[in-house]
């Protein structure tokens, strides 16, 4: 998976790119095949393979996002003007923050730019 930029986060739309983020950087999942991207599921040799969750589209595949960041970290979802807000705690002096119209894609934008924090204070 390539690395992401804060800007190509914050500015990455719901689908099929955004869940493969998803799934790859914040899951820690692979993907068999691209391909399936595209085309919603491939044959991968002789068994066939689902496309990522819908993460960014989907509040119950999201949520599975939230999971997956650390327990103790604090997550605030809130409704502010007609877009949602979330902020996720990276450290005790540090906050990711993020929003987007709809619940699912702010959590996923939140979620990857939750990680880039964390590899980048490695």
């Amino acid at each position: 998976m390539e690395v992401l930029t804060r800007e190509q986060i914050e500015n990455m739309a719901a689908g099929p790119e955004m869940d493969a983020a998803i799934h790859e950087g914040v899951m820690g999942l692979q993907l068999q095949n691209r391909s399936i991207l595209k085309h919603g599921g491939t044959w991968v040799g002789c068994r066939y393979v689902d496309p990522p969750p819908a993460y960014s589209t989907d509040i119950a595949a999201a949520m599975e996002a939230v999971e997956k960041v650390e327990p103790q970290r604090v997550v605030s979802l809130r409704r502010i003007d007609g877009d949602w807000l979330v902020a996720i705690a990276v450290s005790a002096c540090k906050v990711v923050d993020t929003k987007a119209d709809k619940a699912p894609l702010a959590i996923c934008r939140a979620a990857l730019l939750w990680k880039l924090e964390r590899e980048q204070s490695k």
